[in-house]
């Protein structure tokens, strides 16, 4: 008996493919931090329906490679760009030196399809794997305090146990563990939200749910079990804002005819040139009414759902001021 194996122990590292389910030539391993992970490449077993003369069963099957990839990251000024560039499939940089601006739009009409590898090392020569990683959702909490998580969820084309050992040998992976991380302490302005070009007050938080289509059942029958392709589709973008009920201007936002259209900015700062900016250029209010619960004060969480600017060419835009260049996300 030995001590079990702990989350404290094990490394994670994320680099992209040069083409879905290919290892790059020159490997970029990134070393992050995490909150949690459930990779996961579970076969289920398929029972054999084959009647014994004995009653017992005989050896089953093995089934498809489930391929998950779920996890949550705290975002830091140093990663984001590489993860949103994961999710929308593009990142724009400018700048000839510090700062650099990194800019990621959901527009499929001038994207590269990304697709990553993963690894998780527990500790000692034990590995966990997946290749041909691409993201389905992207979910973001934003409120009165504590860290900024990015919540992702995808699949892969396989997910296994890293029996050869890990993806990168000899280059030194770029570490963003010690990454400044961005907190509700950071926000700067962040009611910037208006309807019909009325300012709807401070937020008391948001969700926002980012689910693009992927195409997960492209299991073919070539012995493997694993995904052959997963197809990209396009992005459902869902938004939950509560605001407090203030007065006439939130009665106003909440009774909007279902055309009516919002915008939305929240800013994080870190300081000057080290900033975060999550933009939502178009979306409709579902129209809704306040309701009193309570003796004491009146919320309303209001639904919106994200849809496609001319001027932004996206439906969600993310923009990262840095000491980075571009090349440091490819």
């Amino acid at each position: 008996m030995g001590d079990v194996k702990t989350g404290a122990q094990a490394e994670v590292y994320l680099d992209f493919e040069s083409a879905l389910n290919t290892v790059k030539g020159t490997i970029t391993p990134r070393k992050i931090g995490i909150v949690k992970e459930s990779w996961d490449g579970t076969r289920k077993l398929i029972p054999n329906p084959t009647i014994r003369p004995d009653g017992n069963k005989a050896d089953p099957a093995t089934g498809n490679n489930s391929a998950m990839i779920p996890f949550e990251h705290v975002a830091t000024i140093d990663s984001v760009p590489w993860f949103f560039r994961w999710f929308c499939h593009n990142l724009a940089t400018t700048g000839a030196g510090d700062p650099y601006t990194h800019v990621s739009k959901f527009n499929l009409s001038t994207a590269t399809i990304m697709s990553a590898v993963g690894e998780v090392k527990f500790g000692t020569s034990l590995y966990k794997r997946f290749k041909g990683g691409r993201l389905k959702k992207l979910s973001i909490k934003v409120s009165s305090e504590g860290f900024l998580i990015l919540s992702l969820d995808g699949v892969a084309t396989t997910v296994y146990d890293g029996a050869s050992g890990s993806f990168y040998s000899a280059e030194t992976p770029t570490d963003w563990t010690a990454s400044t991380p961005f907190d509700m302490s950071q926000l700067t302005a962040a009611g910037s939200i208006t309807v019909g070009g009325v300012l709807v007050g401070y937020i008391r938080s948001l969700d926002i749910e980012g689910a693009v289509n992927l195409g997960e059942d492209d299991y073919r029958a070539d012995g493997t079990g694993n995904r052959s392709g997963i197809p990209v589709g396009d992005l459902d973008l869902k938004l939950k804002l509560s605001i407090a009920f203030e007065g006439a201007t939130q009665y106003a936002i909440m009774q909007r005819a279902v055309t009516s259209k919002m915008a939305m900015v929240i800013n994080y700062s870190q300081g000057a040139n080290r900033t975060l900016a999550i933009s939502i250029p178009r979306g409709t209010v579902q129209t809704a009414l306040p309701a009193v619960e309570s003796s004491a004060g009146i919320y309303k969480d209001i639904e919106i759902l994200a849809s496609y600017d001319a001027s932004a060419l996206s439906s969600l835009v993310f923009t990262t001021i840095n000491a980075n260049p571009g090349t440091l996300y490819a």
